[in-house]
């Protein structure tokens, strides 16, 4: 039987904390250099050719000089869990691939049934690394990349239009006719738009995605970058504040979002179909299976 008395009697704060140091430790661990920070450790790790997007991806000091609001963001409370806990404990050869994914800057596909822990692994990571909220995207069978990209608001901005052109005065201070104040970052468009730190994006449920998108997310990852139809058509070269996810705001020129930092990305899949194989070539593979009466233990005093 469990030992649940033993188990009863830890301090669960002080197990989380433990657990998120060995995640910390080994992932900013790199032979026998252990680095302060991801940023830190991304300087000393060359860009493998597959993401070298352009000069501007490279991590440089003048990353240090960005505030902690600009460095973490802050998501909404409908967007993210607050109860931010590590729940699910990896074992030392899944956290070894972690790292190779982040050395590599190769999306992370993690595969098992339901409630094992797959989503977990992406906030365990995200505390661990000091890389604030992680952001989340949830597939479905009608998602597509744009989804995950960016949203506009042309419904609302045209009401403000017309509020501005026939309403009151009082009503047309209210209102803004600017397309940036319509326009807002999402998950992958906010991860690619991280001028700070490598955020972490977790895309859960792969699996229930059409054909298509997945070689969809193969194609924009491997460009790095992606533009914004709205802002590209606009007659005049123009930088715009555009506010994404986490609550920052970015500059966006001609309507262009290049990768600075390739995010950590975690993709899971409940196996309930298969990937192409040029997919998966691209992918790190973590598969995840029932825990033993060990993992168990650890898991309740986590």
């Amino acid at each position: 039987m469990i030992p649940i008395p033993t188990i009863i009697q830890t301090n669960p704060l002080k197990e989380n904390n433990k657990m998120s140091e060995i995640i910390r430790d080994t992932l900013l661990t790199n032979g026998n250099r252990k680095y302060q920070d991801i940023n830190e450790l991304l300087r000393e790790i060359p860009t493998p050719p597959w993401r070298a997007y352009d000069s501007s991806c490279e991590t440089t000091t003048e990353d240090k000089e960005c505030t902690k609001e600009e460095d973490l963001g802050q998501l909404d409370d409908d967007q993210k869990d607050q109860n931010v806990k590590i729940s699910y404990v990896p074992t030392s050869n899944e956290l070894e691939v972690v790292r190779a994914a982040i050395y590599l800057r190769r999306p992370l596909l993690v595969t098992g049934k339901p409630g094992l822990g797959k989503s977990a692994l992406a906030k365990d990571i995200a505390k661990a690394l000091d890389l604030g909220d992680f952001l989340h995207w949830q597939i479905t069978s009608e998602t597509t990349l744009k989804d995950a990209l960016y949203s506009y608001d042309a419904i609302g901005r045209l009401q403000d239009i017309q509020i501005k052109d026939k309403g009151d005065r009082e009503d047309k201070k209210e209102t803004s006719t600017k397309i940036e104040d319509f326009l807002k970052l999402q998950a992958l468009g906010t991860a690619f738009a991280s001028k700070c730190k490598p955020k972490v994006l977790l895309i859960d449920e792969l699996d229930k995605s059409d054909a298509d998108l997945p070689n969809s997310l193969l194609h924009i990852f491997e460009e790095g970058y992606f533009e914004i139809p709205e802002l590209k058509r606009l007659k005049q070269s123009t930088t715009k504040q555009i506010e994404t996810l986490d609550g920052n705001r970015v500059e966006i020129t001609n309507g262009k979002v290049t990768c600075r930092y390739f995010p950590i990305v975690i993709m899971t899949s409940n196996c309930d179909r298969d990937f192409p194989p040029a997919f998966k070539r691209r992918c790190l593979h973590i598969e995840l299976h029932k825990p033993d009466k060990g993992e168990l233990i650890k898991i309740i005093k986590s």
